[in-house]
């Protein structure tokens, strides 16, 4: 809750033993790269209510152990590939809001380890079905309510095996594809509540056998379920 607005290489040199930094509610704009390269026992890096309008490759690099990274409340536009390459700890990934509209594909490349992955509360239009490959063996919790999104693309979700909560809430879509769930085998709990779907198959839903919760809530156009979904 400072005044910072630039992070310049050697600002954090010789921190070798800092385990956690706080730099949220500052007015930080840009960050060099590798200026976080001597933080080698870092595990939480947090840099939410900035300014920051991108994230370059590289930033982040030297946060070999690196467990959870926020920036939420920021203003980064697109999120570059390979933008958190080197962080191959990583376990939670904060994005809340902030006019996020672009992915780039290998946008999450080597997040091997990725648990927790919030997107939600951006203008996020399109996501390619290479997007989370590099997330499929690990990621349990997927945020993306309240996006721009309008479809979800077969094969979004490819091989997110663990997947245990996805949220699609607050009118992002417009239909939902047959199968476009169909391999997330462990997903527990989805929340797709006000949208603008107007009709459900018994496709839609293919493949979620251990759904144990569903919110379609009210703000839905929903008009046509097939009741063969619940069979």
């Amino acid at each position: 809750n400072n005044k910072i607005k630039h992070l310049a290489s050697g600002t954090l040199r010789g921190l070798v033993q800092l385990y956690q930094l706080f730099l949220d509610s500052n007015k930080l704009k840009s960050v060099d790269q590798a200026v976080f390269n001597d933080l080698i026992s870092l595990r939480n890096l947090y840099l939410n209510q900035n300014s920051l309008n991108h994230v370059e490759r590289g930033t982040f690099a030297g946060l070999g152990n690196l467990l959870s990274l926020s920036l939420d409340s920021n203003s980064i536009v697109n999120i570059q590939s390979g933008a958190f390459k080197g962080l191959d700890k990583l376990a939670y990934l904060n994005l809340y809001d902030n006019g996020i509209r672009s992915i780039e594909k290998k946008a999450f490349e080597g997040q091997t380890k990725l648990i927790y992955l919030n997107l939600a509360s951006n203008r996020i239009e399109s996501l390619d079905n290479e997007t989370f490959v590099s997330l499929s063996s690990s990621v349990e919790t997927l945020l993306l309510e309240l996006n721009c999104l309008d479809t979800l693309e077969l094969g979004l979700f490819r091989n997110m095996i663990r997947l245990k909560i996805l949220t699609l809430s607050y009118k992002i879509i417009q239909r939902l594809d047959e199968y476009v769930f169909r391999d997330l085998q462990s997903l527990e709990t989805l929340i797709i509540s006000f949208n603008w779907i107007k009709a459900v198959s018994s496709e839609s839903f293919y493949g979620l056998k251990s759904l144990k919760t569903i919110y379609i809530t009210l703000g839905s156009q929903l008009n046509t379920v097939d009741l063969e979904m619940f069979l």
